[in-house]
């Protein structure tokens, strides 16, 4: 079934109706896009009404006579597979290594801290690269009007990025003279940012990968993963 519900076309009771037989239809984990000209707000309050706590949605774009809507039906037990649980892991691997660095910095531990900011280093550039070269084209060939958001991850990605590195820069030489407190708030920093990143993807980019790429396509784009080499800088 087509992912995107458009319903620009439509009158209010058509809107209405097809809206909810699409609901119906969608399996858990499952969803859609809904697009129309004008805002969508009774049709997402009377899902709320209809099936209380059943669907999340996230307001794609806000566009004047262009709103999209990701509506997904909420998963119980079921993990999401393929590129999608690689991207997860990633992220996983990576709040382990920011937990490992805080603790390391607020022990004062500063060749641990080195050696920890080089390893996340290379993990996010991977990371960020995948998704920057290959996740977010094949998400926009998809869908537009979301451009503003991927800028928002691509801007995200260089705070962390130009972060990690000013911390394994400023350890570079260890020495006596290592100002801890200063270290520890950019590590603070650090984690409170890629945080915040990760809550956004895991709940929008993510879920979208998973609405509007089928199977094959998910699978040709993890071949395309597993290929890509691991990055050391962007």
């Amino acid at each position: 079934m087509e992912p995107i519900f458009d319903c620009t076309a439509l009158n209010p009771s058509q809107r209405r109706s097809l809206f909810d037989a699409r609901l119906k239809a969608l399996a858990e984990g499952a969803g859609l896009i809904l697009r129309s000209n004008a805002d969508p707000t009774d049709l997402l309050a009377l899902m709320e009404h209809d099936y209380p706590g059943m669907f999340e949605y996230h307001r794609i774009s806000d566009a004047p006579g262009d709103s999209a809507v990701l509506v997904a039906r909420r998963r119980k037990g079921r993990a999401p597979g393929g590129v999608v649980a690689w991207l997860l892991d990633d992220h996983r691997l990576t709040h382990s290594l920011v937990r490992r660095l805080r603790e390391a910095a607020g022990q004062g531990e500063i060749r641990r801290v080195v050696l920890l900011a080089h390893q996340l280093q290379r993990l996010l550039a991977a990371h960020f690269r995948r998704e920057e070269e290959l996740f977010f084209p094949a998400l926009l060939r998809r869908l537009g009007g979301a451009g503003y958001l991927v800028q928002r991850l691509r801007d995200e990605h260089q705070q962390g990025l130009e972060l990690v590195r000013l911390i394994g820069r400023t350890l570079a030489t260890v020495d006596e003279d290592v100002d801890v407190d200063h270290l520890r708030q950019r590590a603070d920093l650090l984690h409170g940012l890629l945080q915040t990143h990760s809550r956004f993807e895991d709940g929008l980019f993510y879920l979208l990968a998973e609405v509007l790429l089928d199977e094959t396509e998910q699978e040709a784009l993890l071949d395309k993963f597993r290929a890509s080499p691991a990055a050391t800088s962007l």
